[in-house]
């Protein structure tokens, strides 16, 4: 990360319907996306995400996505957890 620049970080609680958890970012250069719900979650790249269906995240911590240089994505990031009221640590940059 360039001097002067900063990491956002950001707890979301998601619930049975997907919601938009990171919008359109030109800049986007990274970002990590942690499961600390008990259930599974998943996340859909560019359209609204739908339950069992694309990127699965496991429960506990034990499931992540990254965003970086050699796998950049700019758009839109939605999720859908199995459960509501559940959590997600995002880091972007």
């Amino acid at each position: 990360m360039p001097i002067g620049e900063r990491a956002v970080h950001r707890n979301i609680d998601l619930t049975m319907t997907q919601e938009e958890i990171l919008p359109v970012n030109p800049q986007r250069r990274y970002a990590l996306i942690v499961n600390y719900a008990d259930v599974d979650c998943f996340l859909s790249l560019g359209i609204p995400a739908v339950a069992s269906q694309g990127i699965p995240l496991t429960p506990a911590g034990s499931g992540s996505f990254e965003i970086n240089l050699t796998n950049p994505f700019h758009g839109r990031i939605y999720a859908v957890s199995l459960g509501n009221a559940k959590r997600l640590m995002i880091t972007e940059y």
